[in-house]
This record gives structure tokens, C-alpha cells and sequence, in this order.
């Protein structure tokens, strides 16, 4: 999607379809280093979040699903607190809006 979005994609139709194509793939892995570096932690910080406010919810007397659908709100702002500087440096790269991770912050 973010290949689509970048400005060499303007030349879709017609001709340039064929170099269009050649662009988009061209580097499929562009961006990928900074996705996979804040994996782990933003999945980490995501499950100790919902780990601590189920037991945080316990004494609420809210049945099973409320409490799982509470901690998981509260667990997504974290994991998207970690995991989202990581996908703009990563969609910065695959749309060659910058040319490396560093250049992407």
C-alpha cells in the first residue's frame, strides 16, 4: 500500500506500467529492520499491560469478555505507543521518501 502511495506510482496508467511495477518491487525488504526490531518489545509491553489490567479490573465484578475487551483497549495504546515510530520509519522507506532508517526519523 505505501509503495502505491508514493509519488513514482502517479504514472500508473498507460506505458509506465511496466516501470511502475519494476519500482514497487524493487526492494520488498526496504523497512523492515525497524518493524522487526519493535516487534518484540511492542508485544511484550502489550501483554504485560493486559496481564496487569485484568488484575487491575478483578475487583469490578465485570464478567470474563468485559474485562478481556478493557485489558486489550488498554493493552493496544501501548503496543501502538511502541509499534507506530516504527511503522512510519517503515512506510517512510518502502515509499523512498527516505533513503535510510536514520534519514526516515
Amino acid at each position: 500500500k505505501a509503495r502505491l502511495q508514493a509519488p513514482v506510482a502517479a504514472g500508473w496508467t498507460g506505458g509506465a506500467r511496466r516501470a511502475v511495477l519494476g519500482e514497487l518491487f524493487k526492494s520488498p525488504y526496504d523497512g523492515l529492520a525497524p518493524a522487526l526490531i519493535s516487534g518484540a518489545p511492542a508485544a511484550s509491553a502489550f501483554f504485560a499491560v493486559k496481564d496487569g489490567a485484568k488484575r487491575a479490573v478483578a475487583g469490578l465484578q465485570l464478567g470474563k469478555a468485559e474485562t478481556t475487551v478493557l485489558a486489550v483497549a488498554c493493552a493496544n495504546v501501548a503496543y501502538w505507543g511502541i509499534k507506530n515510530p516504527s511503522e512510519v520509519l517503515k512506510v517512510r522507506r518502502q515509499a523512498g521518501v527516505a533513503s535510510d532508517t536514520a534519514g526516515g526519523a
